[in-house]
């Protein structure tokens, strides 16, 4: 009997985002986006409906608009670090606000990044995959995510 090594296949998940944006030009350009990156991406255009969401069923990152119609988003930030247990969910803050204060108040609050508008592909992008790169380094084994895992099987030959 033979023993050859053979590598089982890797099943590879697709991430997750999901982009909480009341402007819908805003909203469909990140998903624009993020979906050319080959990102599965889900909407919504308001606080609650973002927070409702993630207790249904959490993504891998969320984008967060800092303006919106019902909740602000910094308080959306504020009741999914305190309130509810997704407190190793990435969240990225956008917004057009540039000042130096709202920036850090965000982050102080729990945001894992801030990203300012006008949208820039390359630096969404670049953010949104850093992000996602160290939550997945926090949720699961390295070798886990990148190789496959061998295992020896047996082989028997015919004469």
């Amino acid at each position: 009997m033979d023993m050859l090594l053979a590598i089982e296949p890797l099943e590879i998940l697709t991430p997750r985002i999901l982009v909480c944006d009341d402007n819908d030009t805003g909203r469909a350009l990140m998903k624009r986006m993020l979906r050319a990156r080959g990102y599965l991406v889900e909407e919504a255009s308001e606080g609650r409906s973002a927070i409702a969401a993630i207790e249904r069923s959490p993504p891998d990152l969320l984008l967060l608009d800092l303006r919106l119609p019902d909740i602000d988003g910094s308080e959306v930030l504020r009741q999914l670090r305190c309130d509810h247990d997704v407190k190793a969910l990435p969240i990225i803050m956008v917004s057009a606000e540039h000042d130096g204060e709202i920036v850090a108040g965000c982050l102080a609050l729990g945001a894992s990044d801030y990203i300012t508008k006008p949208i820039h592909a390359g630096i969404l992008c670049a953010r949104v995959a850093t992000h996602l790169d160290l939550h997945f380094s926090h949720a699961c084994p390295p070798a886990a995510v990148t190789r496959p895992r061998p295992r020896l099987v047996s082989v028997r030959h015919r004469n």
